[in-house]
Order: C-alpha cells, then structure tokens, then sequence
C-alpha cells in the first residue's frame, strides 16, 4: 500500500520531462531550446556568429574567407565557396558587405541591385540610357552616334558600329527612330510596323516604287530624262519611259515619232488611230502599216515600183557575187 501512495506523490510533484526545442521551433522561457540553438524573439535559431546546414549550426565565414573545413564551418549570407574562398554567386558582386543582384536578377527594397543596376519591376536592369554589354552598363549611343569608345559607350537598340557610328545593320534601314526591314523593289510594303522600302523607293498602292520622276534600271532609282534632253550621266541618269539614249539625247528609237510626249508606234506596232503610228504608217486592223500602193523595206514605205527596183538591185549584186566566186 506504501508503495503504490508513493507512486501516486511521485505522479503528481515531478516535473514531467519537456523535449528540447528544433531549429525554428517556438521557445520560451519555460519551452528551451536545443544546447545548439539560442531562443531569438520566441524561435529557436542559430547564433549571430553560425549558419544553419544540415540540420546544425555551423561557423559562418565572412567573404573570401578559407571555406575548407565543410564539417564545421560554411559561408555565410549567400556565398559560396569558391576555390576554397567565400565568393559570391555567379553573376552577383560583393558590396557594402554583401552580394547584389545581377543583371536581370530578382530584387526588392531589401534585395538590392549591384550599384549600377537599378530595381525595375522587381528585376536588376540598367537605368533607361544605357545598355547591358559584357557584363556591364555601357551609354547607349543614339543611330547615327560616335561609337568609338567601347569601354563605356555602345550603340543602342539593334544599331551596329559601322566605320564608327551607329547605323542599322546590313538589309535593314532606319526609319521612325528605329531599323526596320528594308523592302527590295517592287516588294511588298504593307507591314509599315516592321518594314519599309529600301534606298529612295517608295510604297505605292502596295508595292516599293522608284518616284514619279525616277525610274528602275542597274537596282537602283535614276532620274527620268525627258525627250530630247542629255543623257550622258548614266551613273545618275537614263532615259524616261522607252527613250533611248541617241548621240546623248534621249530619243524615240528607230521607226517611231514623238507624239503627245511619247514615242508612236514603229511598223506593225498595235494602234487604235493613226495618230499612234509614226507619220509614214496608216493605222490598218489596228496594226501600223504602210499606205496602200507601198512597201516597208529598210525602214522606210516605199513605192511599190521602188521597192521593186531596191530588190531588183540586190538580186543583181547577189547574182554577181555568186559568178565571180565561180
């Protein structure tokens, strides 16, 4: 009976046996935490001098410090040990004592960026005048800007250093402050947002066209010479419509006349009137042709009668020719 009274006393005055706080574990006072750990605003945590790995609080190394002994130490913060040192995570610089945010990096008030980054919409970019190249900001040099200083200067958007200034790259050209796709002539030059017509061309009802008074020969636009005018420069110049290029004047070719500011029609060209034919010809079943009573030989309508002695005369040389080779 003695025995099972002091069982009972012994239930009821003896503190029962608390188990020892983890790590982050709530502790109080009367809740301790494990001999590891300290009790830090109600949680149990590691010192200010250690870092929690594994499941125990190591010795925290400061920056570049020896980072060997894996048992007992490890690098605090976010570094990482680097060739036996404390470094700072690839892409991240050290300062004001810590590892900031890279480029393109997270960031937040108290996640800063490396200094020459700043926090735009939570990520570390590079402030609106200038560009990240090589792992640095570098100013942003505008189209048509000196481009010489690569250190810290680079030409913005898609701009290229061509012979030190920033120019659109090849096949593309700049317009509306920014390189668009450069359209070949006659190509198409509906998509406006992201193309345009190459060198001088311009989009007419949908196509890329030499101006009115230009016109496509050698892939380029050359200025259009009018009748009768000089046509001697023709690196620049050449002949409008289908003039041709004679003793440096721009002229109608052979077997047509200059009509109401164009060439007319040649023998047997198509015509609706006679004014379309040039002045020797008739307009006969929309052709022109030679007035009755003539003949077309070298150019020219001849009378019937000349025509015949014209051919009369070369059926003799041919004749003679033949005889004397006899």
């Amino acid at each position: 009976m003695a025995i099972f009274l002091g069982l009972i006393l012994t239930a009821l005055f003896v503190a029962p046996v608390l188990s020892e706080g983890a790590y982050d574990d709530d502790c109080t006072v009367n809740v301790p935490c494990a001999d590891q750990f300290e009790c830090v605003e109600a949680k149990c945590k590691c010192s200010d001098d250690k870092k929690y790995v594994n499941e125990t609080c190591k010795i925290a190394v400061a920056y570049d410090g020896n980072c060997t002994d894996t048992a007992t130490t490890t690098c605090a913060d976010s570094f990482q040990c680097v060739e036996n040192k404390c470094k700072c995570p690839d892409g991240k610089k050290y300062e004001d004592e810590t590892c900031k945010g890279a480029y393109d990096d997270d960031c937040t008030v108290n996640v800063p960026c490396a200094d020459q980054f700043e926090c735009v919409e939570a990520k570390c970019k590079c402030s609106d005048d200038k560009k990240y190249v090589n792992e640095t900001c570098k100013i942003a040099v505008a189209y048509d800007g000196n481009c010489t200083d690569t250190a810290t200067t680079t030409c913005a958007d898609s701009f290229q250093c061509v012979e030190n200034k920033c120019k659109c790259p090849d096949g593309k050209k700049y317009e509306d402050e920014t390189c668009k796709v450069a359209v070949a002539y006659d190509g198409n030059c509906t998509d406006t947002a992201t193309t345009t017509c190459a060198g001088s061309f311009l989009c007419v009802e949908n196509k890329c066209k030499c101006p009115n008074d230009k016109k496509y020969v050698d892939e380029t636009c050359k200025v259009a010479v009018a009748y009768d005018g000089n046509c001697t420069d023709t690196v620049t110049t050449t002949c409008a419509g289908s003039f041709q290029c004679v003793e440096n004047k721009c002229k109608c070719s052979d077997g047509k006349r200059y009509v109401n500011e164009t060439c007319t029609g040649a023998y047997d060209d198509d015509c609706t009137t006679k004014a379309q034919c040039a002045d020797q010809f008739l307009c006969v079943a929309n052709k022109c042709k030679c007035p009755d009573g003539k003949k077309y030989v070298d150019t020219i309508c001849k009378d019937n009668a000349a025509a015949a002695f014209t051919g009369s005369i070369f059926l003799t040389v041919a004749i003679i020719s033949i005889k004397m080779l006899v």
